[in-house]
Formats: C-alpha cells, sequence, structure tokens
C-alpha cells in the first residue's frame, strides 16, 4: 500500500500546496532526507560554520542548542562539549578557555562533515554499539550490510543530588 493510499484510508486530508511529490531530495526540520538516508541541511551547517566564537553564556547557549540539534551526526557529542557546557553552570564565571575553543572548532568541523545516517531497515542485522563514562552514555545503532549508522544518541548523566 502506498504513501498517498495509506493517507485516504487514515482519513487524513493533505493541502495541495503543501505537498511535494515525486522528489528525489526533501528538506524538513533542518534535514535533507533522500534515499541515502537523512542528514543535516547544508544551509544550517554553512550557519554553524559561522558562528564566532561565544563571548558570553547566551552565545554559548545559542551555539550548544545548534550543535545539540544535530548531536546525532557526532559521536559521543557529549564528552566532545563538556568544556563548553561546564561554563553554562550557574556557579561558573565565564572564561573561555583553551579546551572550549578547541571544543567548539572540533564540533564546526564534525557537524560539517557529518555523515549520511542511513534508513532503519527492520530485516536487515543491526549492530549496537554503545558506550559510557562518568558522565555520559551513548549508543548507535549500525545496519550491519552497510556499516552505515542509522541512529545516534547520547545523554549527559547529571550529578547526583545530595539530601
Amino acid at each position: 500500500m502506498g504513501v498517498l493510499q495509506v493517507i485516504k484510508k487514515s482519513g487524513l486530508t493533505l493541502k495541495l500546496e503543501k505537498c511535494k511529490i515525486k522528489c528525489d531530495k526533501v528538506s524538513y526540520l533542518g534535514h535533507s532526507i533522500d534515499a541515502e538516508g537523512i542528514s543535516s541541511n547544508k544551509e544550517l551547517k554553512d550557519t554553524i560554520l559561522g558562528i564566532s566564537e561565544p563571548e558570553n553564556k547566551d552565545q554559548l547557549r545559542s551555539f550548544l542548542g545548534m550543535s545539540e540539534y544535530y548531536s546525532k551526526f557526532v559521536n559521543d557529542y557529549t564528552n566532545k562539549t563538556k568544556h563548553m557546557r561546564k561554563l553554562m553552570k550557574k556557579i561558573k564565571k565565564y572564561i573561555w578557555s583553551v579546551e572550549c575553543k578547541c571544543e567548539f572548532e572540533q564540533m564546526k568541523t564534525t557537524i560539517n562533515g557529518a555523515p549520511t545516517l542511513g534508513m532503519f531497515d527492520c530485516k536487515a542485522k543491526t549492530i549496537i554499539s554503545v558506550d559510557a563514562s562518568k558522565i555520559s552514555l551513548c549508543g548507535l545503532l549500525i545496519g550491519a550490510a552497510t556499516g552505515q549508522g542509522v541512529g545516534d544518541n547520547s545523554i549527559r548523566i547529571k550529578s547526583p543530588k545530595r539530601c
């Protein structure tokens, strides 16, 4: 059953002027989707590349927000941004360190060269790769046949609260 048949059967309606039919590539919510998979949108990657070093917490928060949106394309995102994220703590004074500068430049480069995530095939063999450290957990789904990543997630472990 085709997509349009499923939509019709479900009772959904579409506005023709908002539809793109028979496209090879679609941009959606900052991502480009095509037969190869999902990749980060070129225009937004160019925006991130053009950002200068943050001079205060507001600018750093903005950069971290944009880069985190693409964290699914960045292996071990949480560890690769730990010094910048430490600056966001309320008790920390904003002092841009050499480590922050390195993380900032590395993140821009990594996002710009981010790979395409493949489409998940539930019938194909899948490799689940996981890793953990004191500050983060991450996991990656890899299509065994292609070796291409099909999903990635990383979370930061918050400091335990003391009573």
